[in-house]
């Protein structure tokens, strides 16, 4: 499974998600490597394809936020193919 930890900017709260045995839901998981400015884009698409491997599937968005984001419904309704879509524009 990823260690979501090691994509935080902050190693002291890296460091107590591991002590405390802390576990990010998918959704988290996905968002904290998408926000970590030091990893490159290779390292996050591996990280994607570890989410989508080992973590079960789930919405990206419902209701207003999915209309707002402007995502088909298959792609707001699944993580792993949200994520494997933007992998794949981004590649």
């Amino acid at each position: 499974m990823i260690d979501t930890a090691s994509f935080l900017s902050s190693k002291d709260i890296a460091d107590y998600w591991r002590r405390i045995g802390f576990v990010c839901t998918p959704l988290q998981s996905a968002y904290i490597v998408w926000q970590n400015h030091t990893k490159t884009l290779q390292e996050k698409h591996e990280a994607w394809r570890e989410i989508v491997g080992t973590m079960p599937d789930c919405p990206v968005a419902i209701g207003h936020r999915k209309t707002n984001m402007g995502i088909s419904d298959a792609l707001a309704e699944s993580l792993h193919a949200f994520l494997r879509a933007f992998i794949k524009c981004n590649s």
